[in-house]
């Protein structure tokens, strides 16, 4: 019997290949002999790894006896498909005539090693990649050997990766090897290129080197899902807050200006790869995603976050759409896997320029996935493939939220997908009339413009009590917006505030808009907490209360936070002045009760920073409109004033002045009357000592009698002119907290809002007026129409989107070292 076998001569003539050859027989005459192709190409040799030279030819060579297994080696002085034949021989007359006998069991075992691929491709980034054997050519019993560039990696069995993330970039030469015979190897060219999906890691606006080796070195990018449901420049009827049905991510549009502030940039370093694999010569290019879309953008790497701060223009799958309007792709629910072509025209523009090919992209989903395959476009082989390692998930998740609402100690709740930190702690709270749903609007929003302008801080969002009161209560006399009973409220909430900051390790940086200021400055000034910043933005705070320069008692009419019904009298008889009649008297209250100084140890303790906005004298373009200042005294009902214009000089010039149509008055002292008619004499006889004097003639009518009284000015203390409620006023003990609620509902400021005016205390270098500070460089603004124009308003730093904003932001992370 003859046993045939073929096999494919691949290794270098001149030198023996290393092929194994099993044979054995049941047999136990004769011996085998071995015939190859005519000419003495095919040789055979006993020793492994000997050269073409000691062998023999193969054709008339007797290897041995039959009934022992043999391992020869063949070797060949011309490449090819040679036929290999062993042939069995009588021994009993061994050559003559060739007698051949029949046999069994011959096998035959060609050991091989071949690579799949002549050719692969990694990313410089990636640290490993799988190289395939052609199993239908390779064969060895004890397994392969891989070289990279000759220097032995591993042994290789099937589905091995190997982490090559040492390798440089270029071109590297693969080698498999059999274990059995070293000799016998096929080799492969590696092209190690540059490639990623390279995300703002510092969100600096600029994909730089930084950014690179944060990805090379697998940091992972975090990022929040886009479910809120902003609409255009300027965010309104509650679309900030997070969490939202039919929200922007489920949709194919950016949703406006606001709406930016969403997306993040990676940039596409494909160029190098790109001239390995050019697209389109059977190469596609692939992003798989999951929870994401994306939009199309010429930007370039250096400036990749520039759509969050100006106007691009060359976006969208022609590049034809400004980016604030563009379309997303891919379309239908992200939140599945999808695999989508590049866009010819975005390969094209960075083939031609290595720097662009910048994606910016929205989050639809906590799982969402990111990765970029080159995959041959017949099998869809994939060639080489990259991502991005991200986690995502709801923005309220990425920060403490904690909640003063209450009245009692902080609830705390913890975000289960908190960045890591630099050690330093950001504290922020809202302002008057948040409720608990506008409050997760504003703590989100102002997180995620901390987080765009490059925070590294760990983020702690503070809600408390001050909307109490919206619309009409159960004590109407208190006005049906209740701003007075909500400053009671933001000194209540203060000592609470100080034990969970207090609490809190590393530096402490706090920030508050409108009357959560009412709520940092207390918890400051009166109760000791412990702060190394403090950033106020409109506040709603008399700035008398940080710098008792701006506290003003002139007569003359030019300060308008006097009430205009008592310019006419000695400015003595002010309730916002009885606390001077007592100052002599370290044991009496009453000297307390002024807002003039109240919060002066807060810039003691502290660093403080005034964000105010204005525009100079009180005109259309006046900055805050909350705390525009009337020329005069504003009427109780104004067009515009609740919550609109002139509101906070409405509420402290109406303190005391209450009546049913007055929804920003108290009945608390303040510019009240407390007499039906009061006259101011220069000589009278008082009605309760008798001594005569300059003074009041006070007249109460009622029932067709008029009752008067005498009040002379040294007896101003206990038989003051204004409004006698409530009683607790004019007793010597007050305590803390009936004190700050006449504060609160009975002593008028003398000053403008401390977010209306700079507080010269603090030098120029620590007051910004936001109004002409932290505008685009353009000067564009939204809402620039009647009646607010060009004006910073009250709320902006939350409504107005961040592309208008940023300025304000980027200072804050500048100045804080945040």
């Amino acid at each position: 019997m003859i046993g045939t076998s073929s096999f494919l001569q691949s290794a270098p003539t001149g030198k023996t290949i290393s092929i194994k050859v099993y044979t054995r027989s049941i047999l136990t005459e004769g011996f085998v002999r071995l015939r190859g192709d005519a000419g003495g190409r095919l040789r055979f040799s006993q020793t492994r790894n000997a050269s073409i030279s000691d062998a023999v030819n193969v054709q008339t060579n007797t290897p041995g006896a039959v009934d022992a297994l043999r391992t020869f080696y063949l070797g060949s002085t011309f490449g090819g498909v040679y036929t290999l034949k062993y042939e069995l021989v009588d021994n009993t007359n061994p050559r003559v005539g060739e007698r051949v006998i029949g046999s069994e069991h011959i096998e035959i075992e060609v050991i091989r090693a071949k690579l799949k691929e002549s050719q692969y491709v990694m990313a410089h980034e990636a640290t490993s990649i799988q190289f395939g054997i052609d199993y239908e050519y390779s064969r060895d019993p004890l397994g392969f050997t891989l070289l990279i560039d000759g220097i032995s990696k591993s042994s290789y069995y099937k589905g091995t990766a190997f982490d090559l993330s040492s390798l440089a970039i270029g071109t590297h030469t693969v080698t498999l090897r059999s274990n059995t015979f070293t000799d016998l190897k096929d080799t492969a060219t590696l092209y190690v290129v540059k490639m990623g999906l390279v995300p703002d890691y510092n969100r600096d606006g600029v994909i730089d080197q930084h950014d690179k080796d944060a990805y090379s070195n697998g940091q992972l990018f975090r990022f929040w899902i886009n479910d809120d449901k902003d609409s255009g420049p300027v965010a309104t009827k509650g679309s900030d807050v997070p969490g939202q049905s039919n929200a922007n991510c489920m949709d194919n549009v950016v949703n406006g200006h606001c709406d930016l502030l969403d997306f993040f940039p990676v940039w596409l370093d494909l160029k190098d790869v790109m001239a390995v694999l050019p697209p389109g010569n059977g190469v596609e290019y692939r992003l798989r995603s999951r929870g994401l879309k994306f939009v199309y953008t010429e930007l370039t790497r250096g400036r990749a976050g520039s759509y969050l701060r100006e106007e691009c223009n060359n976006c969208g799958t022609q590049l034809n759409q400004k980016a604030f309007e563009a379309n997303t792709f891919p379309d239908g629910d992200a939140k599945l896997e999808t695999e989508v072509e590049f866009a010819g025209t975005f390969l094209k523009a960075i083939k031609t320029d290595r720097n662009r090919g910048v994606l910016m992209v929205e989050c639809t989903s906590a799982f969402a996935s990111l990765r970029l395959d080159v995959v041959k476009s017949d099998t869809d082989q994939l060639i080489v493939s990259v991502w991005l390692p991200l986690h995502t998930g709801p923005v309220e998740e990425m920060f403490q939220r904690v909640n003063l609402r209450g009245g009692g100690g902080a609830v705390v709740t913890s975000g289960s997908a908190v960045p890591p930190d630099n050690g330093k702690n950001v504290f922020f709270l809202h302002g008057f009339r948040v409720n608990p749903s506008k409050a997760r609007a504003w703590l989100s929003e102002v997180f995620k413009k901390l987080w765009q302008s490059g925070s590294n801080t760990r983020y702690h969002g503070v809600t408390w009590l001050g909307d109490d009161g919206f619309l009409l209560t159960d004590s109407i006399e208190q006005g049906g917006f209740k701003y007075q009973v909500n400053v009671c409220h933001a000194f209540e909430a203060a000592p609470y505030l100080r034990n969970y900051v207090n609490d809190r390790p590393g530096q402490k940086i706090v920030m508050a808009q409108s009357l959560g200021n009412m709520v940092v400055s207390s918890a400051i000034a009166d109760h000791g907490m412990n702060v190394d910043k403090y950033f106020m933005f409109n506040a709603a705070v008399p700035a008398e209360a940080y710098d008792s320069g701006l506290w003003s008692d002139l007569l003359d009419g030019s300060n308008v936070m006097v009430h205009e019904d008592w310019l006419d009298y000695t400015n003595i008889c002010w309730s916002a002045k009885y606390h001077e009649l007592f100052l002599g008297d370290t044991a009496d209250a009453r000297r307390l009760l002024t807002w003039k100084g109240r919060f002066a140890k807060v810039l003691a303790k502290t660093s403080v920073y005034n964000m105010y906005s204005a525009g100079g004298v009180p005109t259309a373009d006046d900055g805050d409109e909350v705390f525009q200042l009337y020329n005069g005294t504003p009427w109780s009902v104004m067009p515009g004033t609740i919550g609109g214009r002139y509101s906070w000089h409405l509420q402290e010039a109406h303190k005391g002045r209450f009546d049913l149509c007055d929804p920003a008055a108290t009945s608390w002292a303040g510019w009240g009357v407390g007499y039906d008619e009061i006259y101011q004499r220069d000589n009278l006889i008082s009605s309760w000592s008798g001594q005569q004097g300059a003074g009041f003639e006070c007249a109460i009518k009622g029932w067709g009698q008029i009752i008067k009284h005498y009040t002379l000015l040294t007896e101003l203390d206990e038989q003051p002119v204004f409004r006698h409620y409530p009683s607790l006023m004019f007793s010597d003990t007050i305590s803390s907290e009936e004190h700050n609620q006449l504060l609160a509902k009975g002593i008028p400021a003398l000053s403008p809002a401390a977010g209306k005016t700079a507080i010269p205390c603090l030098g120029s270098s620590m007051n910004f007026n936001m109004n002409t500070a932290f505008k685009p460089d353009n000067n564009t603004w939204p809402n620039s129409g009647y009646p607010y124009h060009q004006r910073w308003l009250h709320n902006d730093m939350q409504n107005k989107a961040f592309f208008y904003t940023h300025k304000l932001f980027e200072k804050l992370v500048k100045e804080g070292d945040l």
